[in-house]
């Protein structure tokens, strides 16, 4: 495992081992459904709300039961969530006890090495992050935080960046301190003017007369190209983003970019309500930026 990053919470007056707050589950939950299957441990598997699959570990020999219950060391049933709701049901079973830990799966269908660590892990501090999963989440601070991991600093500012939003559209602000994101250099912006016309005629009209801005967003040799018309100061198209010598067509992974997500609240700010993206096949199609359900 190679970054992770802690969220806790201030509220007033402060709770007595009050858990996770409501809003904070509900807001957590939507954004872990929207990346992918949560698969989590169950232990009271007889009270499973809907919208989870259960998966029943294997049954073992006799003398390989009694040993695990001496070492407790038996493997857990497990639930795969694929809605909020599902989700929401990890922070109730032993978050207090720190003994729950989710994985943010990939596919609908994670390896059985990877669910067999998630069913006896404890110590995920030891041994590589599972391929087929994105984000580790499990109770911290004696079940008043939450820990997010993931194997690379990218994957896990991605992550931050949507949770970031959420927070955001639910009216709540997050410092995430020094968790990976939060130190990056700031977005540098370039805006530059360009005229593209016909040569003037005797009387001095332009067959064609097109006047546009060139806006580049870019930080640590990323960079995401955008273009506003005079004529249409509301709109603006994201062309294509360059990483060093390459560019292409924005693709998934760009659309819950933090750069991106950034870039896009400065286009909101300067009044640029309408934003699209240049696509392969359907030419301008709109932008859509870190598809999560809004809190509401």
């Amino acid at each position: 495992m190679s970054c992770a990053a802690l969220l806790s919470w201030i509220m007033e007056p402060p709770p007595v081992d009050a858990g996770v707050p409501a809003p904070i589950i509900k807001i957590v939950s939507e954004v872990a459904a929207s990346m992918g299957p949560v698969a989590f441990r169950l232990f009271f598997p007889e009270d499973m709300p809907t919208g989870i699959r259960r998966l029943a570990p294997a049954k073992p020999a006799l003398p390989v039961r009694i040993c695990q219950r001496l070492t407790r060391r038996w493997p857990a049933d497990l639930a795969v969530a694929l809605d909020p709701a599902g989700v929401a049901e990890l922070f109730s079973r032993d978050w207090q006890l720190q003994g729950q830990t989710a994985l943010v799966l990939q596919g609908d269908t994670p390896t059985d090495e990877t669910l067999g660590r998630l069913r006896q892990t404890r110590d995920w501090s030891r041994g590589g992050f599972p391929a087929d999963a994105r984000l580790l989440i499990a109770p911290a601070v004696d079940g008043d935080g939450i820990l997010f991991a993931a194997a690379s600093a990218e994957v896990l500012g991605t992550a931050l960046g949507i949770l970031t939003r959420a927070f955001q559209h639910a009216g709540e602000t997050v410092d995430w301190g020094t968790a990976p994101g939060s130190d990056r250099p700031a977005m540098e912006i370039a805006i530059n003017r360009h005229v593209d016309a016909s040569e003037p005629d005797e009387h001095g009209f332009h067959e064609y007369h097109y006047e546009y801005d060139i806006l580049e967003f870019s930080r640590t040799g990323r960079t995401y190209i955008v273009r506003s018309y005079a004529d249409t100061p509301d709109r603006a198209a994201f062309l294509s983003c360059r990483e060093g010598d390459e560019s292409h067509l924005l693709g998934p992974a760009d659309l819950i970019h933090p750069l991106l997500v950034e870039a896009v609240d400065y286009l909101h700010a300067t009044g640029k309500t309408t934003l699209e993206r240049l696509s392969a096949s359907d030419g301008y199609v709109p932008l859509e930026v870190a598809t999560i359900p809004t809190p509401d």
